[in-house]
């Protein structure tokens, strides 16, 4: 049950700035490689040890985290909460950096409309 939440991956080619540091003044643009609920995987510029923590944005909200694991050309970070349907939704896609949008999230959706935007996106 532990990684229940990390069973469902989706690839996702997100950019975007990840803050850093013991007081997130640090920053640089990721790459997403794969996002579940209650965390990703990533590929940067800098390699972070593990523990650090991070902060992202998706939206208006900001996501915060942790490095946990070192993998083959990239990282993973834990989530200090789940996201939420559209967050989740929102980090399924593939946009570039230039590219991220900042308007307000819009309401959170069913499962059957999360379903119908993923099959629209894949």
């Amino acid at each position: 049950m532990r990684f229940q939440k990390r069973a469902k991956r989706w690839p996702s080619a997100w950019q975007l700035t990840l803050h850093y540091g013991v007081d997130l003044a640090d920053s640089m643009v990721i790459e997403f490689r794969n996002v579940s609920a209650s965390g990703c995987s990533y590929v940067g510029p800098v390699t972070l040890p593990i523990g650090t923590p991070v902060r992202f944005s998706v939206g208006t909200d900001d996501v915060n985290g942790r490095v946990v694991r070192r993998m083959r050309g990239g990282q993973a970070i834990a989530f200090a909460t789940l996201l939420t349907r559209l967050q989740l939704e929102n980090l399924r896609q593939v946009r570039s950096f230039s590219a991220i949008p900042k308007a307000a999230g819009d309401p959170a959706q069913s499962d059957e409309d999360l379903r119908r935007a993923i099959s629209s996106i894949l």
